[in-house]
């Protein structure tokens, strides 16, 4: 089940971003389905994404994501609901920002393959929680609620979403933006209220003026009554005004016939201007026709204007050619001498251009030799297998040869197994001469001195890097060195010893990962007086699995925003894959480097080493 609480809609005041808003949260909650397992994904006939609330821009949204798709070949719904009683037999639900008890929703789920996602809650409240960062949708995951939920999650989940401090800085926001917005619906129907109040006395206003204007008819009724009784003495008057009426009728029918004859005076008056109209209208036409004729008379000057600029024209352009054909000889004979000139410095060039190819593939044929001599002196990994019997190397340079490597050693005396994983300073040549420095110098202090304990190794290795490269803190020498984690395995008090140079090594046991950080000091020159590097002493157990690793993996950059790997994602992955055989975690490795890197270059030598307790 899928839990989604929105309330962006309130953080801006354009109307348009919440449509936005919610079809970033419907992609986001499609793509969940891609990186998280359910674990009866077996069971299931179909696929149930539930809306609980009253947001049904979101449920249209996520109506548009799932058209013509599936869950691993099932059918996907969308499913609106005003009842949280509905939410069990959803795989994925959205419940409206109106609920505010979260708590009675996480109850509801409580034990079952439901996935709680919310906004505008605290984050320990469900699994995912969406945020706004920079206007963009965004999520964080609560691993801990999905994990006791049986849920299994891919590392790209992790490596998506945001840190804990910007959901802080967001939802801190998010909660100023409700107050804000609740203080001004109070203030809004408090407005309300007094228009409503307004509107009550303007409806006691109109009651009493209907009862006025029932009044004021009962009154002209009344007034009517008595009209029509004094209607009846007022016959005789008006016998007299019939009388006078037929008097003035007599007169209007002499004002008529007056009118008539006027008529036809008006319609004889209109005959005339009619005629006066035709006769102008004649004068009209022979102006134009006069007009036209005038037209084509200037326009015949013209023409001939024109022909005798044409004439000047064609002079002129025929003297200019006559310039140009001569200038265009001269320019005709330089431009043979400069070609010819020309295509001696070609020789020329081609012929360093040759030079330069046949000492680019000496070097390269040098580079390729050198580094056929790193690998011929570095252990193989049938060596690592023979004393390690669960463990392997990714070993990626990021030119031919590598400034990374890796050392590997089994005491005949005491059977305690040393390994090592070194980052020199540089990569490509700079870096293996590095390599062959710090390898020489491994192999001269435990194989020939007999030197066991990590710290000293240390110790006696950044004395003799100092001593090789003559290092004394001058400002024009070479500050050239190493970073390195070493491991002593006694396998028989099951045992562990460590010390590192600025790199640390995981450790993970029953899917949690520990790590052991490294001294702040590196394998060279060092300013002020040297301290000795620390050494810790851990416990190990049967299924424990060891990572000691350089900086190369998560400092690579890729994906669709081009950034850096990073060490928190890196954690993560190493984690998801520790059950894994060691052989298929190499190829895991290989493979996820690969595709976070796509078409960019690499940017430093990789080299990871693992080991399983066993």
């Amino acid at each position: 089940m899928f839990l989604f609480v929105p309330n962006l809609g309130a953080q801006t005041g354009s109307s348009n971003l919440p449509q936005a808003y919610a079809k970033q949260k419907a992609l986001f909650i499609y793509g969940f389905t891609k990186y998280i397992q359910w674990p009866n994904n077996q069971e299931l006939e179909s696929f149930t994404i539930g809306v609980l609330g009253k947001d049904k821009m979101l449920a249209a949204e996520l109506r548009k994501v799932i058209q013509q798709r599936t869950f691993m070949g099932k059918p996907i719904y969308v499913r609106q609901f005003s009842q949280l009683s509905n939410i069990v037999n959803c795989q994925i639900v959205y419940v409206d920002h109106e609920l505010t008890d979260i708590a009675q929703v996480v109850r509801k789920i409580g034990g079952k393959p439901i996935l709680l996602v919310s906004d505008g809650h605290a984050y320990t409240s469900s699994m995912i929680s969406f945020v706004l960062v920079d206007d963009n949708i965004n999520y964080m995951v609560n691993s801990t609620r999905l994990k006791n939920n049986g849920f299994k999650y891919s590392s790209e989940l992790i490596k998506l979403s945001t840190s804990l401090e910007e959901w802080r800085e967001n939802y801190a926001s998010v909660i100023d933006n409700l107050i804000n917005t609740k203080q001004l619906s109070n203030m809004q129907q408090s407005e309300i209220d007094k228009l409503l109040l307004e509107q009550n006395t303007q409806q006691k206003a109109i009651a009493r003026s209907k009862r006025d204007l029932a009044l004021q008819q009962e009154q002209i009724r009344q007034q009517r009554s008595q009209l029509e009784s004094l209607v009846g003495l007022n016959v005789v008057q008006k016998e007299r005004l019939t009388q006078k009426v037929r008097v003035l009728n007599q007169k209007d029918t002499e004002l008529k016939t007056k009118g008539e004859e006027i008529f036809q005076q008006e319609l004889e008056v209109m005959l005339q201007n009619e005629r006066l109209n035709r006769q102008l209208k004649r004068i009209e036409f022979q102006k134009k026709r006069i007009g036209r004729q005038k037209n084509v008379m200037q326009k015949n000057e013209e023409k001939i204007e024109s022909q005798s600029l044409q004439l000047n024209i064609s002079l002129i352009v025929l003297f200019i050619i006559a310039m140009l054909s001569a200038v265009v000889a001269w320019a005709y004979r330089e431009k043979r001498k400069a070609n010819m000139a020309l295509e001696q410095k070609n020789m020329a060039i081609e012929s360093q251009k040759t030079q330069i190819e046949r000492k680019n593939k000496e070097i390269t044929s040098s580079i390729n030799y050198a580094k056929k001599i790193q690998e011929v002196t570095l252990p193989k990994e049938s060596d690592l297998h023979a004393v390690l019997e669960r463990s392997f190397v990714v070993h990626m340079p990021k030119d031919i040869v590598s400034g990374d490597f890796y050392w590997m050693h089994e005491s005949f005396k005491t059977g305690k197994v040393i390994a090592a994983v070194v980052d020199c300073t540089g990569h490509g040549v700079p870096g293996a001469f590095m390599s062959l420095i710090g390898f020489t110098l491994l192999n001269q202090i435990i194989i020939q001195e007999g030197e066991e304990q990590p710290d000293e190794i240390l110790n006696k290795l950044r004395k003799g890097v100092v001593n090789a490269l003559q290092q004394k803190g001058a400002d024009n020498e070479a500050k050239d060195g190493m970073d390195l984690a070493i491991c002593v395995f006694d396998f028989k008090k099951m045992q562990l010893s460590y010390a590192g140079a600025r790199n640390p090594f995981y450790l993970i046991r029953n899917g949690e990962l520990h790590e052991f950080k490294a001294s702040s000091m590196g394998i060279g020159y060092e300013k002020g007086e040297l301290s000795s590097f620390k050494k810790q002493e851990i416990s190990i157990q049967k299924g424990d699995q060891i990572y000691l690793f350089t900086d190369g993996f998560a400092d690579q950059r890729g994906g669709f925003r081009n950034k850096k790997y990073y060490y928190k994602p890196f954690r993560a992955f190493l984690t998801s894959m520790a059950t894994r055989p060691t052989q298929e975690q190499k190829e895991k490795i290989e493979q996820e480097f690969l595709a976070w890197k796509g078409e960019n270059y690499q940017v430093d030598d990789v080299c990871i080493m693992g080991i399983e307790i066993i």
